[in-house]
């Protein structure tokens, strides 16, 4: 959540848009925006829409730089006020007034939340070092009863880094996702579906397992492969998911160009629990809940991980 600063006192953060142009907001992203953002969940359909994409101009307030757009707003006290604001040509001159941010740079991060509790942040699993990292990390993280394990700001990757960390916080073998995808072979045909993938635990010696009351966090972020994380997390006792729905994508697009040099991506499987329980188009959901609203943007401390 931000606005630029010259804004600040105008448009305060924490106020929400009513109207676009004399439209209701609800209109103008479902007529406007929806339709060209690549994903079937909602959720995530109004957080793209919202945000929008400089890149493949989307977005709520998108239009032609240098224009104007006039705005229906509620601010935080409740007042219903209306302004009219410029369009920046470049958004990175813009000198933003933010809500308290969480920083998620690095690819993996670990720390102390007090003697007892280990955190570790795992910001994607593309970058190989997030495993060698978690690994050297082990002999301190045995130290803890307890550990939070940061997946909110992990858009995915390759899922066999997941597994390879996900080997070491368990004692049995867990099963994964379930895909089917349509392949022009008659064999496959005939299968109709693959078997669930497995995680065998055994392939990591107990000694080095690091298996302890766990906390996930989860947030709309958490995409694709992190989601295989979950998928197979899911259902082990000593592990509970905290924070939002996530991003609700099996990953694997294929992408295709569009007339007039447009692109487009289709996701070429589709994938469930192992049982049949879908999660594209919803999002894995949390065991406990933390909205992201607006005062989940304007506190000072990250409420996600205070619920952990």
């Amino acid at each position: 959540m931000a606005v630029d600063k010259a804004l600040a006192a105008e448009l305060p953060l924490g106020s929400v848009i009513l109207a676009v142009d004399g439209r209701e907001t609800s209109v103008v992203l479902e007529q406007d925006v929806f339709p060209y953002i690549s994903s079937s969940t909602t959720h995530i359909l109004w957080d793209q829409g919202i945000r929008g994409n400089k890149q493949y101009g989307y977005g709520l307030l998108a239009e032609a730089p240098g224009s104007s757009v006039k705005l229906k707003i509620r601010v935080p006290g409740g007042e219903i006020k209306e302004l009219s604001v410029s369009r920046r040509h470049n958004r990175e001159t813009a000198d933003w007034h933010t809500a308290c941010g969480i920083r998620h740079e690095e690819s993996f991060s670990m720390k102390w939340l007090d003697d007892q509790l280990a955190y570790v942040a795992l910001n994607n699993f593309s970058d190989m070092a997030v495993v060698d990292n978690f690994i050297a990390s082990l002999p301190e993280l045995k130290k803890a009863n307890a550990l939070v394990i940061d997946l909110r700001f992990n858009e995915g990757g390759n899922t066999f880094l997941a597994e390879e960390i996900l080997k070491y916080l368990i004692f049995w073998d867990l099963t994964g996702a379930r895909s089917r995808m349509r392949v022009h072979n008659s064999t496959c045909k005939a299968w109709q579906e693959s078997e669930a993938n497995v995680l065998y635990a055994d392939e990591i010696a107990l000694k080095d397992k690091l298996v302890i009351t766990t906390a996930i966090l989860i947030s709309r972020e958490t995409a694709r492969a992190a989601e295989d994380f979950l998928v197979y997390a899911d259902g082990v006792k000593h592990f509970k998911t905290i924070g939002e729905p996530t991003f609700g994508s099996t990953g694997q697009p294929l992408f295709v160009d569009l007339p007039g040099g447009g692109k487009g991506k289709i996701c070429s499987k589709r994938e469930t629990f192992a049982g049949g329980r879908d999660f594209v188009g919803y999002g894995i959901q949390p065991d406990i809940l933390v909205k992201r609203d607006a005062d989940y943007y304007l506190s000072e401390s990250d409420l996600t991980l205070e619920k952990a």
